[in-house]
């Protein structure tokens, strides 16, 4: 009588079949986690990415219990090499979030370093589009690059904001006027110079440090638009001033009569003068200086 089939080795192959199967379930609820978090859109998610970096911390630990425990199966290195890539591209997707991003930062990143498709823009951006760049990503290249164009995003920003300051500045900031009287004769005259000037002052150098920047560049036509605005009005209204100390000087001595051969070439200026100061009275603005 023939002897029964002997199968020695059933139990090693059923013990490997139970693991990698266990492996590809692991495979499958990793990817499913990962789904979740990649369907989201990135102006939602980016002010909450600890979500990725606790979705590979946690799948980091089961990958790391399963290799120690002696299961290297292909599935399990390839689950774990793509945990080990996620947490090596957080530092850099940290710089990505892009709060501070104009349309020409996102290029340089999403088109220019990642090779995403040039239509993609922000309002369509998901958590996906970087997941599926974890290999570039974890470069420290690009890094570099997503430091170095957040800085430029940030510096920029800070620029704009002084730029805005000195447009709201020049559009609102009026000259302190006050009345003279002489003669039974209203004249409006500026007061506080020394306050205004203050001001102005702090609005040059307020200029001139948005030159030192590195980022100015993009900026350089509008600056030297309000350089040179800045330059005529203060040497305007030095002159100004100059006048209208002469002026008040003046004005008495004439009034009481004295230095007749002068008084009609006073006049034509006491009227000029006169006339200058009735427009600023209209108009304060400096703008309109």
């Amino acid at each position: 009588m023939p002897s029964p089939p002997r199968f020695d080795g059933l139990a090693v192959v059923e013990d490997e079949i139970m693991h990698s199967a266990f492996s590809w379930c692991m495979l499958r609820d990793y990817l499913h986690d990962l789904k979740k978090l990649e369907e989201q859109d990135w102006i939602s998610f980016r002010s909450d990415m600890h979500a990725l970096h606790d979705l590979a911390s946690a799948w980091g630990e089961k990958t790391k219990m399963r290799l120690v425990a002696g299961h290297t199966g292909a599935v399990m290195l390839h689950l774990s090499t793509r945990v080990e890539h996620i947490k090596a591209s957080l530092p850099a997707l940290k710089y990505c979030h892009g709060k501070d991003f104009k349309d020409e930062h996102w290029g340089a990143l999403l088109q220019g370093k990642l090779g995403l498709p040039k239509e993609l823009r922000l309002e369509s951006l998901t958590v996906g589009h970087f997941t599926q760049k974890l290999d570039v990503l974890a470069e420290p290249s690009l890094l570099s690059f997503a430091k170095q164009l957040q800085t430029q995003a940030q510096g920029e920003v800070l620029i704009r904001e002084a730029l805005q300051e000195l447009a709201v500045w020049s559009q609102t900031a009026e000259l302190d006027l006050t009345n003279h009287e002489e003669q039974q004769r209203q004249t409006s005259l500026i007061r506080n110079w020394k306050d205004l000037f203050l001001e102005l002052g702090d609005k040059q150098s307020l200029l001139a440090s948005l030159k030192e920047s590195p980022f100015y560049r993009a900026f350089e036509d509008v600056g030297s638009t309000y350089e040179f605005k800045m330059s005529q009005l203060d040497f305007v209204l030095h002159a100004l001033n100059a006048i209208q100390r002469k002026w008040v000087y003046l004005v008495p001595i004439f009034s009481r009569g004295n230095l007749p051969s002068e008084a009609k070439r006073f006049r034509s200026v006491d009227t000029e003068f006169r006339e200058i100061m009735s427009g600023l009275e209209t108009d304060p603005k400096l703008s309109s200086s």
